[in-house]
């Protein structure tokens, strides 16, 4: 105890330098202009999302608190687009230098941030503590007497032991104690941990895609620890429209608000004047009325994938069990449709507030019509979520559309199977397929209470619609370029996708929704024969605060030389460094490593390329260019859906002769 207090004696002594530092906090600084009204800057600030806490009147600055969820850069770009407001910029907290290097001392030596010790469920009155090996039994004896420890156990070939620490002390004085001391290696609670809670749907032991024995899944029940879903978050079903008096989906369906109540559902009134009469459930943009019913399946069965309730006790789950769903059916019974009502139904998801729309439909003509479509929902922010095909073939090579469109807001999915290989229908593409996700032997809600079992890319693409969802739901006001960067850089690598995808890898939902920096589409840099170099190294690094810095650690020859360089901001979140150029014969391994300011990192996987004679002279930074630019051409003829190629045929030859849709 006697330590502790000096040890906050020395903060205190610390506090009266004047040289200082500051670090960032969950508050965020609006200055209006002077016209603004009051009614008008708390309109603003709804619409930001942020809680207006106090007001610096003779400024015109609103100090406001940011969501839990929300971060600092993502609020500021949404405040550069209001006139009202000349600049917004995060709050500060200061301290002294001296202060911040004793506090920083004790940090590392904790493996997890000390802010953050009142939120742990932790066993009281223990501490687990593993000193250096310098340390000896007589340094070991003396410390903990002094503290008045008395050990629980010792776990030998961990070097760590577990306390029990007097009564009555708090542990923050406890860690703190502990950290100070020279012979201490780290510091941290006996945390409580329990079993993951998984829903208590009977089918859920059967939805292999995800969790399984093999974690060939998207880690759902890791992901659920975190975030379920929000009713908030609607998913919008491009599709042949969803049975919504299912079981599973009835409590998750989507209702406009502007044509319910007092008899509008039925009072042949466009009352929410949007151009669609009684559109209280959506529209069937094929038969041109307001019941957009499933009369085929698929639709209702991609439904129950992306968002089936959860827990319920009945039928399985969907990835985000508390989201809503839309139906905007354009595709019949036969499972074909038109690109018109395709592009109808689009605008009008978009118009209707869905932020996330899953197609696991398409072709192979190119359409004005439907790329305009899908450029107006990017417009709003809107993703855009398509399937890749069933015919195995390489987009690069044979486009399929929509998935191959190459607007922001587009992500193109194939199909894994059970063992995380690509499965045997799937289309691939190396520039113009994004990810990969579980899309064999699937099981999700079908017509009239029903549950089948389906294979496609159809499947797939729900998936990272429900992923999508649910990030949405744990970071509020998220804009659509940070969705997609986390769901392209949260996947898995089981090694049998490299080539095959952008990515590389398949959907990890757990990964998508993490609180650490996310590291998203690292170029894999080729062999080569460039010896000038430098051998630019790139990718999207984002996060749910603020980064404090991002570094492309690489190394020569079999890790005997290690190097680190500062990456460079080039814009759009991208992040750059160059190596420079080096000798026939050098091998070169490479991986990058970005820290925010809470202290969470996260490490990219390790690269390698050689430089050498017979080298390709290429590098995975101009692919990734290529994939924003090599399927920019134009397609003519009528464009017929009627060749869906997830749809191709009617349903009765597709479940007799191929079992899959």
């Amino acid at each position: 105890m006697k330590k502790v207090i000096l040890f906050f004696s020395v903060l205190f002594l610390f506090s009266g330098f004047n040289s200082v530092s500051f670090s960032q906090n969950r508050e965020i600084l609006i200055k209006f202009k002077p016209d603004v009204s009051d009614a008008r800057r708390d309109s603003i600030l709804q619409q930001l999302h942020v809680t207006l806490d106090r007001e610096l009147k003779s400024l015109r600055i609103a100090v406001c608190r940011l969501p839990q969820n929300s971060a600092m850069e993502t609020v500021q770009k949404k405040a550069e687009e209001f006139a009202e407001i000349e600049y917004s910029e995060a709050n500060v907290s200061y301290r002294t230098l001296d202060e911040q290097t004793v506090q920083k001392k004790i940090q590392e030596k904790l493996p997890f941030k000390l802010a953050d010790l009142d939120k742990f469920t932790i066993q009281p009155e223990q501490v687990i503590v593993k000193y250096k090996f310098s340390a000896t039994i007589g340094q070991i004896d003396q410390f903990t007497k002094s503290q008045g420890y008395t050990q629980l156990k010792h776990i030998p070939r961990l070097g760590a032991h577990v306390y029990k620490t007097p009564a009555g002390q708090k542990i923050r004085n406890v860690v703190i104690a502990c950290a100070v001391e020279n012979i201490v290696d780290y510091v941290e609670p006996n945390y409580i941990v329990r079993a993951f809670d998984l829903p208590n749907d009977p089918k859920l032991k059967d939805q292999w895609g995800l969790f399984n024995k093999d974690d060939h899944d998207i880690d759902a029940p890791e992901a659920w620890q975190i975030q379920t879903g929000d009713p908030a978050v609607s998913i919008g079903i491009v599709d042949t429209g969803i049975d919504y008096n299912h079981e599973d989906l009835r409590d998750r369906y989507w209702h406009n608000s502007g044509e319910m109540g007092d008899g509008k559902e039925n009072n042949g009134i466009d009352d929410d004047d949007n151009g669609y009469v009684d559109d209280w459930r959506g529209w069937d943009f094929k038969g041109r009325d307001n019941n957009p019913m499933d009369d085929n399946g698929h639709g209702t069965h991609c439904a129950g994938i992306a968002a089936a309730t959860g827990n319920n006790g009945k039928g399985g789950t969907g990835v985000a069990w508390h989201a809503s769903l839309i139906a905007l059916k354009f595709l019949g019974m036969d499972g074909s449709g038109t690109v018109a009502d395709a592009a109808e139904a689009i605008v009008y998801g978009t118009d209707n507030g869905i932020k996330i729309l899953s197609n696991s439909w398409g072709g192979t003509d190119y359409s004005q019509t439907l790329e305009d479509a899908v450029k107006y929902a990017a417009s709003r922010s809107v993703l855009f979520l398509a399937a890749a095909g069933n015919d195995k073939e390489d987009n690069d090579s044979s486009p399929h559309y929509p998935c191959n469109l190459t607007e922001e807001n587009v992500i193109s999915v194939a199909a894994s199977d059970e063992d995380d290989r690509p499965a045997n229908f799937s289309n691939y593409g190396a520039k113009s397929v994004d990810i990969a996700a579980p899309g064999t032997n699937i099981v999700s809600t079908y017509l009239h209470n029903k549950y089948e079992i389906l294979s496609g890319t159809s499947m797939a693409t729900p998936f990272v619609s429900g992923t999508a969802a649910l990030i949405r739901a744990e970071f509020p006001g998220i804009s659509m370029h940070y969705v997609k960067l986390r769901l392209l850089g949260g996947v898995d690598y089981p090694g049998n996708w490299e080539g095959l995808t952008l990515t590389g890898g398949r959907l990890n939902a757990a990964k998508s929704l993490s609180h650490s920096p996310i590291v998203a589409l690292p170029v894999k840099y080729k062999d080569t024969k460039d010896t000038a170099g430098p051998y630019k190294i790139s990718a999207y690094i984002i996060d749910d605060s603020s980064l404090a810095s991002v570094k492309l650690i690489y190394y020569f020859n079999n890790f005997s030389q290690k190097e680190i360089l500062q990456m460079k901001m080039q814009g759009n979140d991208k992040y750059e460094a160059g190596i420079p150029g080096q000798a026939y014969g050098s091998a070169v391994s490479y991986y990058i490593v970005a820290e925010d300011y809470d202290t969470n990192r996260t490490a990219s996987r390790v690269f390698h390329f050689k430089v050498s004679e017979t080298g390709n002279g290429c590098c995975g930074g101009a692919a990734f260019a290529a994939a924003q630019n090599d399927n920019n051409r134009i397609f003519t003829g009528a464009v017929l859906l009627a060749n869906l190629f997830i749809v191709i045929v009617p349903w009765g030859l597709l479940r007799r002769f191929y079992g899959r849709k």
